[in-house]
């Protein structure tokens, strides 16, 4: 029998060594050497209806406002940090605030600062001096919520920076925290957040509300089930919509 040379020797030792590692490796390792625990869920994709890849968890958001504890299916507890969109609106975030001190829970708004330039911008900036002053947190959701990807670096610069301004004009105090519309993102923008010293929060529960509007029973039972799915994390939901504002009611109750 003709021996083999030591070359293919070496090869042959190291094919059945890569073998023997990848069949003794735990099944939750993933190529690329990325490991999720192993009751994890599997993420969906697109922000559109669930979290982007890279979503934090609440713990990640940098702040004295803890995340409150809802109790699933089962009673099992699980942490969930409430954030709002697009505001504020002088009506429904105004009542959300009610709601949310009601139930003694803080939440996170993340503010178009084009409402805070508006006709009607005395209600608005009164409202919203109003959530920072009970102890909510104020994040930056550029001015005009323009898609970040699709706008050229000195639009997007202008749409974060604007918005940074004005909040730090009505609150004595720069915001911390940002959120990308649509959750897209560019290198560019994410400079510019590093510059500003903002920390970006993306999301892992949301439903659109304008699928199921006005039914806020129906969006609190989606909502409900994301967050089963998820157990707990970071829920979206927008206050200038009355649905979502009910459906936070529901939620809390």
């Amino acid at each position: 029998m003709r021996r083999l040379p030591l070359p293919a020797w070496v090869f042959l030792l190291s094919l059945l060594l890569f073998v023997a590692t990848w069949l003794a490796a735990p099944a939750e390792t993933l190529s690329g050497g990325l490991r999720l625990a192993p009751e994890a869920p599997a993420r969906r994709g697109g922000p559109a209806t669930i979290a982007a890849e890279s979503a934090p968890t609440p713990a990640a958001v940098k702040s004295d406002k803890r995340p409150f504890l809802i109790r699933g299916f089962g009673g099992r507890p699980y942490e969930l940090a409430l954030t709002f969109d697009d505001g504020p609106h002088p009506v429904h975030t105004s009542r959300l605030l009610d709601i949310l001190h009601r139930h003694q829970v803080k939440g996170a708004f993340f503010i178009n600062g084009m409402w805070l330039a508006a006709a009607n911008k005395g209600r608005s900036r009164a409202v919203l001096r109003q959530a920072h002053l009970e102890g909510h947190m104020v994040g930056n959701h550029t001015y005009s919520h323009e898609n970040l990807a699709a706008i050229k670096p000195q639009r997007q610069t202008w749409q974060i920076v604007t918005t940074e301004l004005l909040l730090d004009e009505l609150l004595g105090e720069r915001p911390r925290i940002f959120r990308p519309p649509y959750g897209q993102m560019t290198r560019h923008a994410s400079n510019v957040l590093k510059q500003y010293g903002y920390q970006q929060v993306l999301w892992n529960v949301s439903t659109k509300e304008g699928d199921v509007a006005p039914d806020p029973d129906r969006l609190a039972r989606q909502l409900m089930m994301w967050i089963e799915r998820y157990r707990g994390g970071i829920l979206l939901l927008h206050d200038r919509h009355r649905v979502s504002v009910d459906a936070t009611e529901l939620l809390l109750a």
